[in-house]
């Protein structure tokens, strides 16, 4: 099944491709321009949460940032709506995990007590996605998108296990989004508001039954591990610009 998904993804990134190498001399905008590439970067809050053998740990609000390169299409009037597709890859630094609430948390001796101990994953994403644009206004548009990211997790905080076994350095997962643009004047910069849906498919996190933990019950009791199976899913609202080529 994820293979079969995977592949669908890949087919709508060469379409978008193979829309964006075509030329029509039919429709031209100078407001926003009739294809090419663009630079530019985004960042902003991020809801991140985690499941752990089925149950959806509490939100880590934290935040992100991208640098991203994208190629356009021209625009094409269909009827009385104009679009454009576009391929897009971006490169930036995004924090994963979750939290814990309503636990007996006892840290290392030495280190302070964390009020609200969290899983804190500090990942390089890549991504690569297939957009659609279409205009609201001759200097505005909406798009969206649907890609694939690839995540490498550089350092990490696993509050409660003594060990590291299990952390995946590399996880994979599926990018929803969509968002809307607007052009300041006469200039080639663009402004950009953008929220995506980004569930991971690759497991952050496999941890083996029995092993010790640093967590207790209200008797003062250890709590060993149970078998975990961590992926992630994070929320996140982008602010951005760009500067079209």
């Amino acid at each position: 099944m994820i293979r079969n998904l995977l592949s669908g993804i890949v087919f709508i990134f060469f379409l978008s491709i193979s829309a964006s190498a075509q030329e029509d001399s039919s429709y031209y905008s100078s407001a926003i321009g009739s294809g090419g590439f663009a630079f530019g970067f985004k960042g902003g809050p991020t809801i991140a949460t985690q499941t752990w053998n089925g149950f959806q740990r509490n939100a880590l609000f934290s935040y992100h940032g991208d640098a991203f390169v994208e190629v356009m299409g021209s625009w094409k009037a269909k009827g009385s709506i104009s679009q454009r597709s576009s391929f897009l890859a971006s490169l930036g630094y995004h924090r994963k995990g979750s939290t814990f609430r309503n636990v007996f948390y006892l840290p290392s001796p030495g280190v302070p007590r964390i009020k609200t101990p969290s899983n804190l994953f500090h990942n390089i994403s890549l991504g690569l996605l297939g957009k659609g644009a279409f205009k609201i206004q001759e200097k505005s548009l909406a798009f969206y998108g649907i890609g694939i990211t690839l995540d490498y997790t550089l350092t990490y905080q696993l509050v409660g296990i003594s060990t590291t076994t299990g952390v995946n350095r590399f996880t994979y997962g599926i990018w929803f989004g969509g968002g809307f643009e607007w052009n300041l004047g006469k200039s080639p910069w663009a402004f950009f508001v953008e929220a995506n849906i980004n569930p991971d498919i690759g497991r952050q996190v496999f941890i083996p039954a029995g092993l010790p933990t640093q967590f207790y019950d209200s008797n003062g009791i250890m709590i060993p591990s149970t078998q975990q199976k961590v992926n992630n899913l994070i929320l996140e609202i982008s602010v951005g610009f760009k500067i079209n080529k």
